[in-house]
């Protein structure tokens, strides 16, 4: 499956989320974004990451502990590659290129499973 559609159903899934979950998950990744933009090396991240206090200023942003921030965090990310990985099972394509007239083109119907968004 293409990137853009991993990355989309990702999307889907963290929209999906409790509103707290939510804000927290995109609060810690858009900091996490911020910093990879500024290095070069997984190493030189890991370094900024913990001279930013990246963690520790989501938890006091939260009201949590770190370890509680960390949790979350994992429960989160638990979540969203459960449902990717059974979204991407269920992710049914035809081939509808017949419908088309251009040679050397291909035109595929994508059907994405229903994600259950939260009332909330």
């Amino acid at each position: 499956m293409s990137e853009y559609l991993i990355e989309h159903i990702t999307r889907c899934i963290v929209q999906s989320l409790p509103e707290q979950q939510r804000a927290l998950y995109k609060y810690v990744v858009d900091r996490e974004d911020l910093l990879a933009d500024k290095v070069t090396t997984p190493g030189e991240f890991m370094s900024l990451l913990e001279t930013d206090q990246t963690y520790q200023k989501a938890a006091d942003h939260f009201g949590m502990t770190w370890l509680e921030l960390l949790q979350s965090l994992k429960k989160i990310e638990e979540h969203i590659a459960d449902g990717l990985e059974r979204m991407v099972n269920e992710v049914s394509w035809t081939d509808c290129t017949h419908l088309i007239n251009k040679e050397g083109q291909q035109l595929f119907y994508v059907d994405f499973p229903r994600i259950n968004h939260p009332t909330s």
